[in-house]
């Protein structure tokens, strides 16, 4: 997706020095604000999802995407939202993110907030180790060992021997696979693709499949006094869109890719103020080891960029 962002922002290497480091700056403060918006949005969910079908709210939540960003096709035009080349490549992304979508939900259900948000920080993890088939990237043996670390420290985070933990842990490892895959699927289709396109049809195309599931698992119908949350937290959700895709035009992926692990602590002071949630030590240690295996993984790539 950010490979295909406009790079008018981005300032060239041979700006003054100041310029630069404030386009940095910029771009790593857009990425921080970007990741909060998602923490509200998993926030607004997670306040609904234990008293309402799962179903219908993963359906409404990419039903909301889609109708905030139709209401940008009277100012922009419909060809810059629904031009794209590689519709099936879309159909899939769309199914990857209505997966993830659900897996995300039944994880807030069942687990504390900070512990949902590092098993999904783990997808850059599965991202990584699927680049090598999918995108012919090559991974090295020390990053490797990283992927290996950080999935210790997500084992670390969710204590699978604690007596509350139970078979639910696979949601957890439902939601990061289908997340990996997600964010694999978006750096390829953005070889072809513009951000808002993209945007769009994955949220067009989830919204289709997670139709279904209307009439085959939903319980109930969504009662017409909360869709106002929903609003809410679909206006969180397409909000903290923009404001990645903007970040990445201010700034290289080097410095604003790492600042999505600053989610930890939106989790954490979220999960401590909404639900009263006190992340445990092995919460934190888990969360540490992770966000220092994707940024070690995010700078050996970038490394890899620079000598080819």
């Amino acid at each position: 997706m950010t490979d295909r962002t406009s790079d008018s922002r981005r300032e060239s290497p041979n700006a003054p020095t100041y310029v630069r480091r404030q386009s940095t700056l910029i771009g790593a403060g857009l990425m921080v604000l970007s990741v909060m918006s998602f923490t509200c949005l998993d926030t607004v969910l997670k306040m609904l999802v234990g008293s309402h079908d799962l179903w219908a709210l993963a359906w409404a939540r990419s039903l909301m995407q889609v109708l905030y960003l139709a209401l940008l096709i009277p100012f922009i035009g419909a060809s810059r939202m629904v031009a794209v080349k590689r519709p099936m490549l879309q159909l899939v992304r769309g199914f990857c993110l209505a997966a993830t979508t659900v897996a995300i939900l039944l994880s807030l259900r069942h687990m504390t907030l900070t512990q949902t948000y590092v098993a999904m920080l783990s997808a850059p993890l599965v991202a990584a180790a699927l680049s090598g088939v999918a995108l012919s990237e090559r991974t090295t043996a020390t990053q490797w060992l990283w992927i290996v670390a950080g999935f210790a420290g997500v084992v670390i985070a969710l204590d699978p021997s604690a007596p509350e933990i139970g078979w639910f842990l696979t949601y957890a490892v439902a939601m990061a696979v289908a997340l990996g895959a997600y964010h694999v699927l978006t750096r390829l289709a953005a070889r072809v693709e513009q951000p808002l396109p993209q945007l769009f049809y994955v949220g067009l195309f989830a919204t289709l499949l997670l139709t279904p599931t209307l009439f085959l698992f939903a319980s109930e119908s969504l009662p017409p006094a909360i869709w106002g949350w929903i609003a809410l937290a679909g206006a969180f959700g397409t909000c903290a869109h923009f404001l990645l895709i903007l970040a990445f035009s201010y700034a290289p992926p080097a410095v604003v890719s790492p600042m999505i692990y600053t989610q930890i602590i939106w989790a954490a002071i979220a999960g401590y103020l909404v639900f009263a949630e006190v992340p445990t030590l092995g919460t934190f240690i888990g969360a540490l080891i992770v966000a220092a295996s994707g940024m070690a993984i995010l700078r050996g790539a970038g490394r890899t960029r620079q000598a080819t």
